[in-house]
């Protein structure tokens, strides 16, 4: 059977990312290479994913010999929602919701569904919190 729905590797990575360093964290930041050789990812990749993370606010960098990263947020103030945001973009369950999606929309039988589904997926992705995980 064909997965109908998948969570980005990047999402998944990113999740433990900020587990990790809320579970390190201990008012000195954590090093990219201590994320990197936990978490067993390199850290090129690192360096792609951390930039979406500052720039979304959920955590903050520092240079230098005891550089590295800290929570920007309390853990239970950073849900799935602000990660998943961070790198992809707005939940859309399907394209027709974007403006300028669909030219049919205001007769589509099935965008009642999506808007419901996109909903409620938002306000589910919004409860989970760090803290949670």
């Amino acid at each position: 059977m064909k997965q109908f729905f998948q969570v980005p590797k990047r999402i998944h990575n990113a999740l433990m990312i900020l587990c990790f360093i809320a579970e390190k964290q201990v008012n000195t930041p954590v090093a990219l290479s201590l994320i990197s050789n936990y978490l067993k990812l390199s850290h090129g990749y690192l360096e792609q994913i951390m930039p979406a993370l500052k720039k979304a606010g959920l955590v903050k960098s520092y240079r230098g010999f005891n550089g590295g990263y800290i929570l920007a947020k309390k853990p239970s103030q950073i849900s799935l929602k602000d990660i998943i945001e961070a790198l992809e973009g707005p939940i859309e369950v399907a394209d027709c919701l974007k403006n300028k999606g669909c030219l049919i929309i205001k007769k589509c039988p099935s965008v009642n569904i999506w808007k419901k589904l996109q909903k409620e997926l938002n306000d589910s992705f919004k409860k989970v919190k760090l803290s949670d995980i």
